[in-house]
C-alpha cells in the first residue's frame, strides 16, 4: 500500500514524451519559501497520509515534522518538466501573474491527482491483503465498504482528470481568457502554506453548492496559500467552466467581515488541505 504513494511518473501535459530519464520528488509548495517563512531549524509540520488495511477507515491523517526537502513532495514530474514547466512560478517573483496562476493551479491538480491514483491503488491493495488473510475476519463488511470508496474515488478521479485537461490546455496555448481567480495579499508574513485543489460541497454561509454523494460531474477549484513579497498571499482559480460553483463559493467569502477572511481561510485550509 505504501509503494502506491512512490510511485514515479510524470503530469506534464506532454508526458511521456520530452520526459528525462530522472522523475523527482516534486515540490508542491516551493523549498524556498518552507524555507523562508515556515521551517523551524529545516524542519515544517506537514499532514502526513497513511494507508491502513482496515478498509472501512480509509487513510490516516496524522501531522509529523518533515525536512523541507521531503516536505510537500510528490514523485509526480521528471526533473526536465518540473524545472522548465514551473520556472515562471519558481524563479521569479510572484506577481499575481496569469500564468503563474494557472501553474498553481494545474501543480495543485496535479498534486491531488497524483495522490487520488495512489489512494486507488492502495485501497486496492488492502483489499486484497484483507481478501487473502481470513483470519482478519469481516471481510463482507469491509469489501462492501471498499466499493463504495473505490467508486467515489473513480468518479473524483475523472473529475480530477478534467480539471487538469482544462488547466494543462490554457498553459500549452498561453491563453487564459477562462482563468478566473480571486488573490488575497496580506500585510504580514505567511505562517503557513499550501497547494491543493478541493471540491466545493457548501459555501462559507452554509449554502450547497454541489452534492457529492453521487457520481455525477463536478467541479473543483485550487487553493494555494503563498508568498508573495514578504506578505502572505492567498490565491483560488478556477477554469470558466466551474463559474456557476466557484463564484458563489468566492462571493460568500467576499462577503464575510474583513477581520474574518483571513480565519475563515485558515479554517478551509485545515479543513481540505492533506
Amino acid at each position: 500500500m505504501r509503494v502506491a504513494f512512490r510511485r514515479k511518473y510524470c503530469l506534464h501535459p506532454d508526458a511521456p514524451r520530452g520526459c528525462s530519464r530522472h522523475v523527482i520528488s516534486a515540490h508542491s509548495v516551493q523549498r524556498a519559501i518552507l524555507a523562508k517563512y515556515i521551517a523551524v531549524n529545516g524542519h515544517v509540520t506537514q499532514f502526513n497520509v497513511e494507508p491502513t488495511a482496515d478498509l472501512s477507515m480509509g487513510m490516516l491523517i496524522d501531522p509529523r515534522r518533515r525536512g523541507i526537502n521531503q516536505a510537500t513532495t510528490f514523485f509526480g514530474f521528471c526533473h526536465k518538466h518540473d524545472s522548465e514547466f514551473f520556472r515562471q512560478l519558481e524563479t521569479l517573483a510572484f506577481t499575481f501573474e496569469r500564468k503563474q496562476i494557472a501553474l498553481l493551479g494545474y501543480r495543485a491538480i496535479c498534486r491531488d491527482s497524483y495522490g487520488k491514483e495512489a489512494e486507488i491503488a492502495a485501497n486496492d491493495a488492502g483489499r486484497f491483503y484483507v481478501m487473502m488473510n481470513p483470519d482478519i475476519g469481516g471481510f463482507p463488511e469491509k469489501n462492501y465498504a471498499y466499493q463504495i470508496r473505490r467508486l467515489a474515488m473513480l468518479n473524483a478521479r475523472k473529475n480530477f482528470a478534467r480539471a487538469r485537461a482544462v488547466f494543462a490546455e490554457m498553459l500549452t496555448t498561453h491563453n487564459f481568457a477562462d482563468l478566473r481567480f480571486f488573490a488575497l495579499q496580506f500585510d504580514e508574513p505567511p505562517v503557513y502554506v499550501a497547494s491543493s485543489m478541493f471540491l466545493p460541497e457548501w459555501d462559507f454561509n452554509g449554502d450547497r453548492l454541489q452534492d457529492l454523494s453521487g457520481l455525477d460531474d463536478y467541479y473543483p477549484i485550487c487553493f494555494s496559500s503563498w508568498a508573495a513579497g514578504d506578505a502572505a498571499a492567498a490565491v483560488f482559480c478556477w477554469h470558466a467552466s466551474a463559474d456557476h460553483i466557484c463564484r458563489p463559493f468566492i462571493e460568500s467569502l467576499r462577503e464575510a467581515p474583513t477581520p474574518r477572511i483571513a480565519t475563515w481561510i485558515l479554517a478551509l485550509a485545515f479543513h481540505y488541505y492533506d
